[in-house]
């Protein structure tokens, strides 16, 4: 997840990083594909959770109105819970993979929706288009007895980072 206060040093990282991703993406333009990948750009977080959601949102309904499959790299909270609700408006079923240090749902937090709880309205969220979840990388001292106990009760998938280092394939065949 991409860090919600962006400092001047932060932000470098982040073009340095993006600009990476850019130009190994870009090397796909010289592959024949039947649909070739098009490359839309870089959408920045925006200084509030739901405008960032919102914004990616009209991004990926637009995508699917269009038949277009997009595809997100890097994200916030909000980005992931904008994603949901872009898929969900197309009464689509939904796999989520998140790969994150940390299970993002705080029940104790005074925000129903925020880069700490976007999970919460995701599994709770009445029609629930969620089809699968897998949580990739978490660190047991960020996942509480109670978080797990939900997940296993869900029948999702979840893997700590010593399990996905040790064993790629884990990464490899999550949904």
């Amino acid at each position: 997840a991409l860090e919600d206060d962006f400092s001047i040093s932060s932000k470098e990282a982040h073009t340095e990083r993006s600009n990476y991703i850019i130009q190994e993406l870009a090397k796909l333009a010289d592959i024949q594909f039947t649909y070739p990948p098009i490359l839309m750009g870089e959408l920045l977080p925006s200084d509030q959770f739901s405008g960032t959601m919102e914004m990616l949102q009209l991004i990926v309904n637009e995508c699917l109105e269009h038949k277009l499959i997009p595809l997100v790299i890097g994200n916030t909270g909000a980005g992931a819970y904008g994603l949901y609700k872009a898929f969900a408006s197309h009464d689509q079923a939904i796999n989520l993979v998140n790969v994150d240090s940390k299970f993002d749902i705080n029940t104790n937090s005074d925000e129903f929706l925020s880069n700490e709880n976007y999970l919460l309205p995701i599994f709770t969220e009445s029609p629930n288009y969620l089809n699968y979840y897998g949580h990739l990388a978490y660190q047991s001292h960020y996942l509480s007895k109670e978080q797990a106990q939900t997940l296993e009760r869900l029948h999702f998938d979840f893997f700590r980072l010593a399990e996905v280092q040790q064993n790629r394939e884990i990464a490899a065949t999550s949904e």
